[in-house]
């Protein structure tokens, strides 16, 4: 265990002193000449040690990243760190999805509208969700509550069929709920998605299936690169709204500093407004800004950082020192059977580099 927590450690470091060398978001002040002379350097080390870390996707990513930021004069190198990218993909993927990989690296995509794309989704997920961007090299998308994104291993159950199809089109009762279509199989149903991860095609962050609101996709392996060092380089901004437990005694803004599985986290909140039952408050509208990027950090952020867990959260929600409201408790009865809905939504994706600010409706 020590020694891979070293490991760890170590591509931890070697990734942040390439991230050093990526320069500000206009491109300046970067060094791509030693970004990539550090990777030959890095690929020299694992020929002459095993103990050596090898370069994984956040480590081409950054490279890519960097070179690409420059003039052209890298151009022939950013094509073979894609390829490699590309390689390291095929490597992780099992012999059926590796089969799946090649095919979609040859699959004709006919050009269709957002608005086109949003009624076939709908079709598949239910009539919540919203494509908020669609462009040659990434799609930003509200998903619903419930909808998972990607499914973890291969399965039949979100396995989209033409009978499948046909009974979503008929508009048959609680489809959606009982196929459980991933959000990743159902855009693959009707765009390209990247090959990068062959585990979860096109994902480059997630969300959790009871969480809604905007993500984003990428759908070529080049934006996916880019994307990936965008998230490690925190230049994507990303705002939550969250309905947590409380009263009026919160702060009206604050930060919360509070490592999670000792990774360090920072969030910003904002008070929006406090929600009274019977003249007496008992939940509180949060905006939330994630200022980096750690698994379930709103949801941890708000039940520890502040003691106010998000209503109906399963996990970090309620453990019977909050008096539920009756309003609370009839949303309990309502929502029950229902997959992990709670009330947590991711309410603004931004990404400068690229243009886009998403807000994913309420």
């Amino acid at each position: 265990a020590a020694p891979e927590r070293d490991r760890l450690a170590l591509a931890s470091t070697l990734n942040a002193i390439l991230a050093s060398c990526c320069g500000d978001e206009d491109g300046k002040g970067g060094f791509p000449g030693i970004s990539f002379n550090m990777l030959l350097t890095i690929d020299e080390l694992c020929r002459d040690d095993e103990a050596m870390v090898a370069p994984d996707i956040v480590t081409l990513s950054l490279v890519y990243h960097c070179l690409h930021k420059s003039s052209g004069e890298f151009e022939s190198h950013c094509r073979s760190i894609l390829e490699r990218a590309q390689k390291l993909a095929k490597k992780k993927a099992g012999s059926q999805r590796r089969k799946q990989l090649a095919a979609e690296r040859r699959r004709k995509v006919m050009d269709q509208d957002l608005l086109q794309i949003q009624s076939r989704l709908r079709e598949l997920c239910g009539p919540d969700i919203t494509v908020l961007e669609n462009t040659e090299d990434l799609i930003v998308v509200s998903k619903p509550s419930g909808v998972v994104c990607y499914h973890t291993k291969m399965t039949t159950a979100g396995k989209i069929t033409k009978k499948r199809k046909q009974k979503a089109r008929s508009n048959q009762p609680d489809f959606t709920g009982q196929a459980d279509i991933s959000l990743v199989d159902a855009l693959l149903d009707v765009t390209s998605l990247s090959t990068i991860n062959p585990l979860a095609r096109g994902i480059v962050h997630r969300i959790d299936r009871g969480t809604s609101g905007a993500l984003v996709l990428a759908k070529t392996d080049e934006c996916h690169l880019e994307l990936v060092a965008l998230f490690f380089l925190r230049r994507v901004k990303k705002k939550y709204f969250a309905l947590v437990h409380g009263d009026d005694m919160l702060e009206q803004e604050g930060t919360i500093d509070s490592d999670i599985e000792g990774k360090h986290a920072v969030s910003r909140y904002r008070v929006m407004k406090i929600h009274e039952d019977a003249g007496k408050p008992f939940a509180v509208q949060l905006e939330v800004e994630t200022l980096t990027g750690r698994k379930h950090q709103v949801r941890i952020h708000c039940a520890h950082g502040l003691g106010r867990p998000i209503i109906l959260d399963p996990l970090y929600g309620q453990d019977g020192s909050q008096q539920l409201s009756d309003r609370i408790s009839k949303l309990e009865k309502e929502l029950n059977g229902m997959r992990e809905m709670f009330f947590l939504h991711a309410a603004q994706i931004s990404i400068p580099e690229f243009g886009i600010t998403a807000e994913a409706p309420r």
